[in-house]
């Protein structure tokens, strides 16, 4: 096969049948007869074959390879190649490669932009928007004493009102006080300090958590100044090799011998509590009177039971005691958990999250701008992609699908930057912010991840995509409708029928096209005259 004839075979697959199509056809058979007697046969078939290449490339790329013209309308065939999001995509994936500097520079800023935002939200969703890590969060409520201005004292409550509570609380029925501890642990010579809690036996029934190794405390076991000890799992690992004999040793602890009860679950923790370990209340000289001040006190709702109903019984239950007691008695909050312990960080973390997010539109913003700048620039490659068949909603989708794989690229360094990022904001992270053990990469945060940077890429570019598929008039007197029906005037060729020319330039790989005229009479006169090539017509088609 002639190089001659594979071009007419391959121009015969890319171009339209309309009178486009043999106008286009004419032209280059013009031109090649015009090479064949400065260049040789050779020579001019080459050049023939370069041309129906680079026209078969932009053709193929816009899904017009392989479809059926009529009536100047393009219709779907079986050997349809090219349409579908995945196409796009590789389309796209192509394109980008061409454009390393403009790729590079818009991953590395949607990255950066979304690594700091889904830090920051994967913060807020452990802090603020994740459960607490025990069954039936909601129920778990928290005693405050209560300032005269309606907040909460940071002073704790005093042992004698936990008692009362406990007997009077029907809406409460699990109370159970705690406050900080530490102690030295020493062994083999060596001094080794532990931070942990000490509590009622009932706390870990009140919490909702079973010990990993042992037993929780049965009737009557583990009372005020009892020496028996749970272990955190961590400082059961570190400390004692994960020994699963631990329970029952003796170890030395605040200079005093201590039996180990058992081991808590992994990753157990309390909001505002120091879990080293888990010892009994054994402060007797501070338990005794009221308005000592030294406890913290949890509670679990009964089933069904409101805060509401639950505030009410403990405000009738304060109003009795206070004629029992006169001015021993404060007045207390009862809240939620995890509202207490997230109250004074989420205005902070909602700002934070605010802040980053207006840094991401900054960045789409930017990016969009770079996007429509580099769509003008291809304005006439998407010219002749327009003449050649392709609709103006297919432009707009590959424009489209284009930013919407550099915002997925982006997304994934930001995902993989984020990891890091976590790290960093609890370093930076003040020691006491609640619930920080929840703050981790998971499913949910992935998925914001992944949605933000779909959103991201539809964001910056929705502008170059509609910008591309709208042609202003430098688009229009590139080129002309495709199959416009006979006798009509192509947009964008002027007034003059006789004189209009459209002119498509185009580059791809290997192969261009370059300086292709079209006369309007020869699109929609003279097509046959045209396909003929009955000899050169002034103006018909140049080289440069």
């Amino acid at each position: 096969m002639t190089s001659r004839s594979l071009a007419e075979r391959i121009l015969d697959r890319a171009l339209p049948d309309g009178p486009s199509g043999h106008a286009i056809r004419g032209d280059l058979r013009q031109e090649h007869a015009r090479r064949v007697r400065e260049s040789g046969d050779r020579a001019a078939a080459r050049w023939y074959l370069r041309q129906a290449l680079s026209i078969w490339f932009f053709a193929s790329r816009d899904g017009v390879v392989g479809r059926r013209w009529r009536s100047g309308r393009l219709v779907s065939d079986t050997r349809s190649s090219g349409g579908g999001f995945l196409a796009d995509v590789r389309e796209g994936v192509s394109v980008l490669r061409r454009a390393p500097a403009y790729s590079t520079g818009v991953v590395l800023t949607l990255g950066v932009a979304m690594a700091a935002t889904v830090s920051v939200f994967a913060v807020v969703r452990g802090v603020l928007l994740r459960d607490l890590p025990y069954p039936e969060p909601h129920e778990l409520v928290r005693f405050d004493a209560a300032r005269d201005d309606g907040g909460y004292a940071n002073g704790g409550l005093d042992y004698p009102i936990v008692l009362d509570w406990r007997e009077g609380l029907e809406t409460v029925p699990s109370v159970a006080a705690y406050q900080a501890s530490d102690g030295v642990y020493v062994a083999d010579g060596v001094a080794e300090v532990w931070q942990g809690t000490a509590a009622e036996p009932s706390f870990l029934e009140v919490v909702g958590v079973a010990p990993f190794l042992g037993s929780a405390y049965g009737p009557g076991e583990g009372g005020i100044g009892d020496q028996s000890i749970f272990l955190s799992h961590s400082l059961w690992e570190r400390r004692f090799a994960a020994d699963p004999g631990i329970v029952g040793r003796t170890i030395t602890f605040y200079e005093a011998p201590w039996v180990v009860r058992g081991v808590l679950p992994p990753d157990f923790a309390y909001p505002g509590t120091r879990l080293d370990y888990l010892i009994p209340l054994r402060d007797t000289q501070w338990l005794e009177g009221r308005g000592t001040g030294v406890l913290r006190v949890i509670g679990r709702l009964g089933d069904g039971v409101s805060l509401d109903a639950a505030r009410e019984e403990l405000g009738a239950l304060s109003t009795a005691l206070e004629r029992e007691y006169p001015g021993e008695i404060r007045t207390v909050l009862l809240r939620g958990v995890q509202q207490v312990e997230t109250e004074p960080v989420r205005p902070m973390l909602w700002v934070f999250m605010g802040a980053v997010g207006f840094f991401l539109l900054v960045a789409c913003a930017n990016v969009s701008g770079l996007a429509l700048a580099r769509t003008e620039a291809r304005r006439q490659e998407l010219s002749v992609r327009l003449s050649l068949g392709a609709s103006r909603a297919r432009i707009a989708r590959q424009v489209v699908s284009e930013s919407a794989t550099l915002a997925l690229a982006g997304g994934l360094v930001g995902t993989l930057g984020a990891f890091w990022g976590i790290r960093g904001l609890l370093t930076l992270a003040p020691a006491d912010l609640p619930l920080r053990e929840g703050v981790r990469m998971d499913p949910l945060v992935l998925l914001f991840a992944f949605v933000l940077a779909v959103g991201t890429g539809v964001l910056f570019g929705a502008l170059p995509g509609v910008r591309s598929a709208r042609r202003g008039p430098a688009d229009r007197d590139a080129v002309g409708e495709p199959g416009s029906p006979r006798g009509e005037t192509i947009p964008g060729l002027g007034a003059d029928r006789s004189r209009g020319r459209a002119s498509l330039r185009c580059r791809a790989p290997h192969t261009f096209v370059r300086g292709v005229e079209l006369r309007a009479h020869g699109l929609h006169g003279t097509g046959a005259r045209a396909h003929g090539g009955d000899g050169p017509r002034k103006g018909g088609l140049s080289h440069r």
